[in-house]
């Protein structure tokens, strides 16, 4: 088995330039914790790798006025560094800070985390809840999907074999409006997850406001929970509020068994972490 060949670009242009010549062939590498694991394995031995790691305008954050926008090679350490500020740059530091251990959160980007489309990926829900598009482009041209949208099945995506990853955009969310990551896994440290948690909202006059809450590790993609949202938004906190939204929650999901766990265990699971997060918001209120 010969050594693929491996692609330098330094610019946007040229890797898409480079990757419109053999597209079904090539490989993308960005941070590589996941190609370069499979291609140990013989999971995956392509012709071509395109090596996207000299392109410095996939990296960054950029805040505007209305718009959030980071560059697919922003690092998991890179997001870990918006932790101080409230919001949505505290919830992606939460769910960064739960991949892996500081070496894959060093290598591993926010792009790799999505194009790899696991269920289990740990960024995946928080970007659900901020109602994220993602940016891919292509030799002919550049277009939009809500992040909803590009996930089809687990490991599969919407994104064309002559398509790359450029950039992750979300409005701006209105500064009293919060976020709250949970994940529950086998230990605490580099454990896939069983459930993970996502819970985004905001606070006027005592209730919740634009309640957003996704579930991960549940499905094969994953799932956000509109009754349950439904039933929060406006509400006051209470115990029975709380317990209320519980029991939904875990009638809207329809978990999967594998080898982590029983759709039972992760059904009960997400009512659990639910509970979690909206006594954490009651206590701070």
């Amino acid at each position: 088995m010969s050594a693929p060949e491996t692609l330098n670009p330094r610019t946007m242009s040229e890797a898409l330039t480079l990757l419109a010549e053999a597209p079904a062939s090539t490989a993308i590498l960005a941070g590589g914790t996941d190609l370069l694991v499979r291609m140990r394995d013989r999971r995956n031995w392509p012709e071509r790798i395109l090596h996207l790691g000299r392109i410095d305008e996939l990296r960054g954050v950029d805040q505007g006025a209305e718009e959030i926008s980071i560059g697919a090679l922003t690092s998991h350490s890179d997001l870990l560094r918006l932790q101080e500020q409230s919001g949505w740059g505290a919830l992606l530091a939460q769910a960064a800070r739960q991949i892996g251990s500081v070496q894959i959160r060093n290598r591993g980007t926010i792009g790799g985390n999505l194009v790899n489309a696991s269920s289990a990926g740990d960024l995946i829900p928080a970007l659900y809840v901020l109602e994220a598009r993602l940016v891919l482009c292509s030799s002919q041209g550049t277009r939009e999907l809500p992040v909803a949208g590009f996930f089809t099945g687990a490991g599969k995506t919407a994104c064309r074999a002559d398509e790359i990853l450029n950039q992750v955009v979300f409005s701006r969310p209105a500064q009293h409006e919060k976020g709250l990551f949970i994940k529950l896994g086998q230990r605490r440290a580099q454990a896939i997850s069983k459930v993970m948690l996502a819970l985004w909202y905001g606070e006027e006059q005592g209730k919740l406001v634009n309640v957003r809450i996704a579930l991960g590790a549940v499905a094969s993609t994953v799932v956000r929970c509109p009754r349950t949202e439904a039933l929060l938004t406006g509400r006051r906190l209470t115990s029975q509020v709380i317990s209320q939204a519980s029991r939904i929650v875990q009638e809207e999901v329809q978990p999967i068994s594998d080898i982590r766990s029983t759709a039972g265990y992760r059904r009960q699971m997400c009512g659990v972490l639910l509970v979690q997060a909206l006594e954490h918001i009651l206590a701070a209120s």
